[in-house]
């Protein structure tokens, strides 16, 4: 590592020790614990560092879950409960095996190659997916950004074509696509800049943190991947940008549902069962609300499950209601139990399905998962590797909410990104 590489990262620590240490001094919360914390998420950086010559890699990737359950510690919200103990075993686990997934078949040199020539199918997704865009804005009687600028709540009252809508999603992929035929000079600049600014705004439209992050993740590393950069860097300034996207997002949306005369920080307090007269900015009430709540969730989750086991019913859920077997075959789910409502973590729904041992099995899967498709992006310029990590990471990123590689929408992106490596012809 160079003098100055590492000077900086120094001062980003030194930094990052001073903002939590006075934040434990406002919230009156226990300096050695936060210290202890501190330094030992210092070291497993620095030892995926040594493993993987890169701040950004496997292991560094789960950090927005890992930061959600540091900041649990400071007890900004009435809603954090105090952990059970099968809570605290749950999660202790699926950190260990996740990193052990990760560096157990650690591999430096995997290329993937793509077989598609022409961006063909990309214009057939985005024609689709646009026609989709322009039927739900008419029957929602206009563009979204347009009615909550004008004080509607359009994200809530949103009606969207079943199935079909999945099309519309995809654009999110579009740009990172449209971005590699055209360094590989299959499209024109223009054409480039004109066709991804009308994907990004559709996305943008959506006003859904979820797709628009999953947009920004893929014409990022693209961008990244096509250029040839290194990441360490830029990834600095992506974390920088989400933060204020996440910030900037919420502000969009509290036009639509806030209240005259109550600032967006006190709603938000108010909102996230924060006391008004505390002392914490935007950043600590939103990220406590959005990830170190969420624990709390998977707390109270598995203790109303009582040790019942489900046997696949919410790892698939998503599924079986989109098919509808849940109908045919009689499936009850409980509401409570319900991760992707409630927000109960990437860990929820591999508890209540086998318990302890399926949050050991498929957290070490993950952590293959990731190794893998993170080798595949570092060691090839290929889109489909570069689609298939920038959906991995988009999951892992989401970690702290629920656990998106069971959801239909991702493994349909996945199906996406894989196609890039077979070529298809109508005829011979």
């Amino acid at each position: 590592m160079k003098v100055n590489h590492l000077f900086w990262l120094c001062t980003i620590n030194v930094m990052i020790f001073y903002y939590f240490i006075d934040l434990t001094n406002k919230v009156d919360g226990d300096m050695v614990t936060v210290i202890i914390s501190l330094v030992t998420l210092n070291m497993i950086c620095a030892a995926s560092f040594y493993l993987y010559r890169s701040i950004f890699n496997p292991i560094t990737i789960l950090s927005p879950l890992a930061l959600g359950l540091f900041y649990h510690q400071f007890n900004l919200s009435s809603r954090q409960e105090v952990f059970y103990t099968e809570t605290i075993i749950n999660i202790s686990l699926f950190f260990v095996f996740y990193i052990f997934g990760c560096v157990l078949f650690f591999s430096k040199k995997i290329n993937v190659l793509d077989r598609v020539e022409s961006p063909l199918r990309v214009h057939l997704f985005f024609v689709i997916g646009t026609i989709v865009f322009f039927i739900e804005s008419y029957l929602n009687n206009g563009l979204a950004i347009i009615k909550t600028l004008s004080g509607a709540n359009a994200y809530i009252e949103n009606n969207a074509i079943p199935i079909f809508h999945y099309f519309y999603m995809m654009i999110a992929l579009l740009p990172s696509c449209y971005y590699y035929f055209y360094k590989r000079k299959k499209l024109s600049k223009g054409f480039y800049l004109l066709i991804s600014t009308a994907c990004f705004f559709m996305i943008f439209n959506s006003l859904s943190r979820q797709l628009i992050l999953l947009c920004i993740f893929s014409t990022f590393f693209a961008y990244i991947n096509f250029n040839n950069m290194k990441i360490d860097k830029p990834i600095i300034k992506l974390g920088v940008f989400i933060a204020v996207f996440f910030i900037l997002v919420g502000s969009i949306r509290y036009i639509g549902f806030g209240k005259e005369g109550v600032s967006e920080l006190d709603y938000m307090k108010a909102y996230s069962g924060i006391e008004s007269d505390l002392d914490v900015n935007m950043f600590d009430v939103t990220f406590n609300l959005y990830t170190t709540q969420n624990f709390s969730t998977l707390n109270n989750i598995i203790n109303t499950n009582e040790s019942e086991l489900h046997f696949g019913k919410y790892l698939l859920q998503a599924y079986l209601k989109i098919l509808n077997i849940d109908r045919a075959l009689d499936i009850k789910f409980n509401s409570e139990l319900d991760s992707y409502t409630r927000l109960g973590t990437i860990i929820a729904d591999l508890y209540l399905d086998f318990g302890i041992a399926s949050v050991i099995l498929q957290a070490f899967i993950y952590g293959l998962i990731v190794n893998f498709t993170y080798s595949n992006f570092i060691n090839s310029q290929s889109l489909s590797a570069t689609l298939v990590f920038s959906v991995v990471f988009f999951v892992i990123f989401m970690s702290p909410f629920t656990n998106y590689f069971n959801q239909f929408f991702i493994m349909l992106c996945l199906i996406y990104s894989v196609s890039f490596r077979y070529k298809f012809t109508l005829w011979r």
